[in-house]
């Protein structure tokens, strides 16, 4: 079933209420009033900061325009080191031509502001060769969780595989690295559009084009993406245990004996308390993120509904 996602009517919105139609079986997340306090820097309000980091103009609600894009979605390691991560994206700055600080093609913007916010590190960039608003989505940004997760928005499929090699090329960035093949990866398509009403449905994100640049509202979606990714992680490794273990009561069942040996049996089990164990540690996956304790409550009604989506 679709998800509805908060609709803003005026950029001055803050206030988030759920109604539930259980008859058609969604949530309908109504915005009151989204922006008030301002929540991003990147918000439609602040002009002179866009123009300053961006070279963009503020988008008018009014606006005709339909902005398509992509989220990808890659998990390639158990975890992200805090310290290597931001220290390679600050060396960009001094060791890029010019000292523009680059990464898989597309100019950072907000070197400036890069720091971790609990988990998560945000960067935004904007596309080497394009200057304007057009159908492509010029405003990417990139969401590296400490969890060996990274979520992009707005960037094709080329340009995140460039940024995934800086990731294992970039010194001690990457722990855990996972295997060509055990790399998870989901995809997204975005539509920021002034007059459809948010949603999210058939893996297809609806929102307004008044939330094009607020990185807190990308990052509350892409928190329960990132956690249904990182959780899918989990669940094959389980499985692939479990159908090992399932084996050994049908050997039960029809020869009446075990043939595997008492220190195999152990190991088996082990692997299986080992996995139940790292999941439930790893609080930030199966728990609401801290990040949504100093939020107003309407972004973690939009976190819910589309955990709720994705049936984290």
């Amino acid at each position: 079933p679709a998800v509805i996602l908060p609709q803003s009517t005026s950029v001055d919105d803050t206030r988030l209420e759920p109604m539930i139609d259980r008859q058609k079986g969604m949530h309908d997340l109504e915005l009151d009033s989204y922006f008030a306090g301002g929540l991003d820097a990147y918000s439609p309000r602040c002009s002179d900061h866009l123009e300053k980091h961006m070279s963009l103009k503020p988008i008018e609600e009014s606006s005709p325009i339909v902005i398509r894009g992509r989220v990808g979605v890659y998990c390639n390691a158990e975890k992200y080191d805090h310290n290597n991560l931001e220290n390679a994206l600050r060396k960009l700055q001094t060791n890029s031509k010019d000292n523009i600080p680059r990464l898989g093609g597309n100019v950072i913007t907000n070197l400036d502001s890069v720091e971790w916010q609990d988990d998560a590190l945000h960067v935004r960039c904007q596309s080497a060769a394009e200057s304007s608003i057009s159908e492509k989505m010029t405003v990417r940004d990139i969401f590296f969780f400490e969890w060996g997760l990274v979520v992009f928005w707005g960037f094709d499929v080329k340009e995140e595989h460039l940024i995934c090699d800086w990731l294992s090329r970039s010194g001690d960035i990457v722990l855990g690295k996972f295997d060509e093949d055990a790399v998870e990866v989901d995809e997204y398509n975005v539509v920021f559009t002034a007059h459809d009403k948010p949603k999210i449905e058939n893996d297809t994100i609806t929102m307004a084009l008044a939330m094009l640049r607020n990185s807190r509202v990308k990052l509350a979606v892409s928190y329960a993406i990132a956690q249904s990714t990182k959780l899918s992680i989990f669940e094959e490794r389980i499985q692939l245990h479990t159908e090992a273990a399932v084996e050994l009561p049908k050997m039960l069942a029809t020869t009446g004996k075990i043939s595997t040996s008492r220190v195999e049996i152990s190991k088996l089990i082990g692997q299986v308390v080992l996995e139940k164990c790292a999941m439930n540690l790893l609080s930030t996956v199966m728990d609401t993120p801290e990040f949504f304790w100093n939020e107003p409550d309407s972004l973690q009604a939009l976190y819910d509904a589309v955990c709720e989506y994705l049936e984290v």
